[in-house]
């Protein structure tokens, strides 16, 4: 099937994936990759209402904190944290790119709702 063929369930308006580590030390944390968005979809509320979707996908695998990565310089860490994530990690030029070298930047959240203790 191709992007353009339909679909039974509709056009495809997003996705991400949850990424939960094997190693019993860090079973209870998981990674979010992957997550977009049609950008001719955008301000549509689909971004906050696939981290929802990815959140409690999360929680129900277990998932106490859930961490994502993203490409300093595009305006992401603003979205996240009004998903209620912290910046916990930045490497400055950390991603290189033909076009410049960009942070590579980490935030986490607890999903119980609490803050995150740094």
């Amino acid at each position: 099937m191709g992007r353009d063929d339909p679909s039974p369930t509709g056009q495809l308006l997003g996705f991400g994936f949850v990424v939960q580590p094997a190693h019993v030390a860090v079973r209870h944390r998981c990674s979010l990759m992957r997550v977009m968005t049609d950008p001719e979809q955008r301000g549509a509320n689909l971004g906050r209402l696939l981290m929802g979707a990815l959140h409690a996908h999360a929680r129900s695998q277990g998932c106490e904190l859930v961490q994502i990565d993203y490409r300093g310089g595009t305006g992401l860490g603003a979205f996240y944290q009004r998903c209620g994530y912290v910046e916990t990690g930045r490497v400055p030029g950390g991603l290189r790119f033909s076009f410049g070298d960009r942070d590579d930047v980490a935030m986490t959240r607890r999903l119980d709702g609490l803050p995150l203790r740094q």
